[in-house]
């Protein structure tokens, strides 16, 4: 089944508790539909009180594998990571390929080791190009 080009679907919001310190992590959509060869932003927002955050990535997945984007050849060139600075973590993603279909899950670790995460992600959906009349 094909997915309508600008499908976006629900609100997903995490909210975890280590030591007394909140972290949040949003995604404005649990499911998004584009089209091949688009540019689009997966949107994310995160709340991280804790000055020790080591790292914040995102990784993208096909069933129980996952890569960091960041370090994929196949992002090379293609990804911008909006700096978790003020607590905005959206991915752009640019010449969108059939390839990226798949899980994009945005993940904070602090220099203790733990990570932080919303398990389910942003589900990525690539249909055919754009068509006009």
């Amino acid at each position: 089944m094909g997915c309508p080009a600008l499908l976006l679907q629900s609100f997903i919001f995490i909210s975890l508790t280590a030591k007394g310190v909140q972290y949040d992590v949003t995604y404005i959509v649990s499911r998004m539909c584009v089209v091949r060869q688009s540019t689009v932003l997966i949107p994310c927002k995160h709340t991280s009180p804790y000055v020790q955050v080591s790292t914040a990535e995102w990784l993208f997945g096909k069933s129980k594998q996952e890569v960091r984007v960041s370090q994929d050849p196949a992002f090379k060139g293609r990804v911008e990571f909006v700096q978790p600075d003020g607590g905005n973590c959206s991915l752009l993603l640019r010449d969108v390929r059939e390839n990226d279909t798949g899980i994009f899950r945005f993940v904070l670790s602090s220099s203790s080791g733990r990570d932080w995460t919303n398990n389910q992600g942003i589900q990525l959906e690539v249909t055919g190009e754009w068509r006009v009349g």
